[in-house]
């Protein structure tokens, strides 16, 4: 079995929000986790929900969540997905919409439990925050260290 090449954030990020325009623009349902991850290449419906969460608190997408189902408003354009939420979901959003604020010590340990192999799930936990929201800071920092980083 082939394993499959996750995109980096930024990418993944521009091909929900493309998912997610569309969709709205349609006024179809919301794409599932499962067809996100899907498509960003990742193997875990998991990474369809980061991804959510993460765009959600970049504050790029508002999210209703219903037990099965979740409309999606494209905070730029206003529009929204398809769907009434009929049930609200009755269980606390795993991703926390907080303020998070990058010191040097947290991009200390983020370097450093990558250096150990660790995922950005578990570097997520060390420092605080969202997987996505570590894969970002990565990122960053591997765009100013440029070749340091390698």
């Amino acid at each position: 079995m082939a394993t499959r090449e996750i995109l980096p954030l930024h990418e993944r990020a521009k091909v929900v929000m493309r998912m997610l325009r569309r969709a709205a623009d349609r006024n179809d349902v919301c794409p599932g986790n499962s067809v996100i991850a899907t498509a960003i290449g990742a193997a875990s419906p998991s990474a369809g929900a980061n991804i959510i969460a993460f765009l959600e608190s970049s504050g790029m997408i508002a999210v209703e969540r219903g037990r099965t189902e979740r409309i999606v408003t494209i905070s730029a354009t206003g529009k929204r997905t398809r769907g009434t939420i009929t049930a609200p979901a009755k269980y606390r959003t795993r991703h926390k919409i907080v303020s998070f604020e990058w010191t040097s010590a947290r991009d200390d340990i983020l370097m450093e439990a990558v250096a150990n192999e660790l995922d950005f799930e578990q570097a997520g936990h060390l420092v605080g925050t969202d997987p996505e929201i570590c894969a970002a800071r990565f990122d960053e920092l591997c765009a100013a260290m440029g070749r340091q980083a390698a």
